[in-house]
């Protein structure tokens, strides 16, 4: 009787946690369905930064057949700070292939930026994303 009393006290606050998790993901996908929320994630990276303008100094793609479409492209890029001096980075990006041109070096684009983790780099374009997976 005992054992069985232990195992209802871990097992009762267990399905209390996962029934809790599942509302909530449903709650989350009820907001995309519902057109409340996007998919999109490029809102939430530095989402109070403003985009500034980063010049290509090099690219490497790595193009692979089943990933539909998407490129994983390592970047040199030299980004122009607000207050105008420029910082060189180097960042690893998702790219929609049909996008890949608007890469070559001496091509600008628009991108998010903290000085203070000069390691993140984002697009602030809607056909690439970062990669946050390491190398």
């Amino acid at each position: 009787m005992n054992q069985f009393i232990v195992f209802l006290v871990i097992l009762i606050p267990l399905l209390l946690i996962l029934l809790l998790i599942y509302r909530f993901n449903q709650k989350q996908i009820k907001r995309v369905r519902d057109g409340e929320r996007t998919l999109n994630d490029s809102d939430v990276w530095l989402k109070n930064s403003p985009p500034l303008q980063a010049l290509v100094i090099s690219k490497k793609e790595t193009i692979n057949l089943d990933a539909h479409g998407i490129a994983r492209v390592y970047l040199d890029l030299e980004i122009q700070l607000s207050h105008g001096d420029h910082v060189q980075a180097m960042t690893c990006w998702l790219v929609e292939i049909p996008s890949l041109p608007q890469l070559e070096p001496g091509k600008s684009l628009m991108v998010k930026f903290d000085p203070r983790k000069p390691q993140r780099v984002f697009p602030a374009v809607p056909w690439a994303r970062a990669w946050l997976f390491g190398k």
